[in-house]
């Protein structure tokens, strides 16, 4: 009986310790704050980011209150009343533009179905007569959005990051003539994380703001809006 016992411990198989799994704090709706951010967190934000700037190169990429167009704080704002606000004489601005490769809005959105969304969404507001389009890598290819961009007049443009900011690097998107640069701040995906949660998100938006956004608010007469 004793030897039995004995081979049978032999021929068990050793047990394989389960590792331990980090328990991750998830955000929950109780925990969401009743406000959004001001102007003064995105300037945090680009701060904390590009940490390792000198003090001299930091100046380059600092904002002011001036470089700002009204922001959701309060988060009470539809997407047609915050755009109101934003460009309360939409229509003449609409009729009046002329200019291609510059939409006189640009939306950057956390993905590209958030995007399309915000685009069906702002429909009242943009009206029949202006011309949307928009800017990621599963609605075209660049070079399609490239050629549409170069040959015709956008009023209004919503994409994601790094699609905007490839655009711009390779001149077929500008903000010259761009009167608001509008980041969809506030919406939360289905794990309640809004754009600038997201590590890659957070990084292609900064980057878009130090290398085309922030130098053009400098240059012409661009706004960021927070939404």
């Amino acid at each position: 009986f004793i030897l039995e016992r004995k081979e049978m411990k032999q021929n068990e198989e050793p047990e394989v310790k389960k590792k331990k799994r980090r328990n991750r704090k998830r955000i929950t709706e109780a925990k969401l704050p009743d406000q959004g951010d001001s102007p003064t967190m995105l300037r945090d934000y680009l701060k904390l980011h590009f940490s390792k700037l000198s003090k001299l190169e930091f100046e380059d990429i600092s904002l002011t209150e001036s470089n700002f167009t009204a922001c959701n704080i309060d988060k009470e704002h539809t997407t047609t009343s915050y755009f109101k606000q934003i460009a309360p004489k939409w229509h003449r601005l609409s009729t009046a533009h002329s200019h291609k490769m510059s939409p006189l809005i640009i939306v950057v959105c956390g993905n590209a179905l958030r995007a399309s969304k915000f685009n069906t969404e702002a429909k009242t507001f943009k009206g029949k007569d202006a011309r949307s389009i928009k800017l990621f890598a599963r609605h075209m290819k660049i070079d399609d959005q490239i050629k549409l961009l170069r040959e015709n007049v956008i009023h209004f443009a919503v994409g994601t990051p790094e699609r905007i900011r490839s655009l711009i690097l390779q001149d077929a998107l500008s903000l010259e003539h761009t009167r608001a640069f509008v980041i969809d701040w506030n919406w939360r995906d289905v794990k309640l994380k809004r754009l600038i949660d997201i590590r890659e998100a957070r990084a292609s938006l900064m980057n878009l703001l130090k290398d085309c956004v922030i130098p053009a608010c400098k240059k012409h007469h661009v706004k960021i809006g927070l939404f």
